[in-house]
């Protein structure tokens, strides 16, 4: 069984190889042959060619003449055959006349003309179904133990603008004015020097115990303390000089 199976396996692959032998042949010939014509029209001299050579080109010649004749004789009978194919509408119904060959696409239509529509639905109809349909929404595949996550959306700061153009004015009396800017006051030498500001401080209850008149003496004895202080200074350094 397998050499016999084997036997036929080698006889395809010679007629194959053969087959292509012979295609190779044709097509060398072929492009011989125009050659040759090309150089007829220049009026040079043909290709001379050995006598075997020759013979084996005129077969190839031969055969692909044939072959040529056999492709034009099939593309002549399908075309007589579509012609016979078509028959006129007044024709239909006589004797001798056959019936049209169908094509693919007539027999689908003319079944789907006659396919009832308890059955199914029509082409057309179910095209128009789906063209009007919405799209269908996937939904998303959530994990196991996912929970439902609530988008929260808060206004941006263009609507709050635009609300607050569009309200009325009556909603503005409703609330009290705003103040302006709070400036700080300017700082003081107490600012920068708080030790003496403590000193001042400290010093402050006395004086606000002594009355008007003490005080006012207590710093004139001082002038004069600090006057006669300096002029004995100078007079001492006049002494020394």
């Amino acid at each position: 069984m397998l050499k016999k199976v084997r036997s036929e396996t080698e006889k395809r692959q010679e007629e194959a190889k053969a087959l292509r032998e012979r295609r190779e042949r044709q097509k060398q010939a072929r492009l011989m042959a125009a050659r040759q014509r090309q150089r007829a029209r220049l009026g040079l001299p043909p290709i001379e060619i050995n006598g075997i050579e020759e013979l084996e080109f005129k077969e190839e010649v031969k055969e692909t003449k044939e072959e040529e004749k056999e492709d034009t004789t099939r593309e002549m009978l399908e075309v007589a055959l579509k012609k016979a194919a078509h028959v006129r509408p007044w024709d239909i119904g006589k004797d001798g006349v056959k019936k049209p060959v169908m094509t693919q696409e007539e027999w689908v239509e003319m079944k789907r003309d006659e396919r009832m529509d308890e059955f199914a639905p029509s082409y057309e109809q179910k095209k128009q179904e789906l063209a009007s349909s919405k799209p269908i929404k996937k939904k998303k595949r959530k994990l196991f133990n996912q929970p439902d996550i609530q988008q929260t959306f808060e206004p941006s700061c263009s609507n709050i603008l635009v609300s607050n153009a569009t309200s009325s004015d009556n909603t503005e009396e409703n609330f009290p004015k705003r103040r302006g800017v709070a400036i700080p006051p300017p700082p003081s030498f107490d600012y920068y020097n708080p030790s003496s500001n403590r000193n001042s401080k400290l010093k402050k209850p006395v004086l606000n115990n002594l009355g008007t008149e003490e005080a006012i003496e207590a710093g004139l004895k001082y002038l004069r303390e600090q006057y006669e202080s300096k002029a004995t200074d100078e007079k001492g350094l006049l002494d020394i000089i």
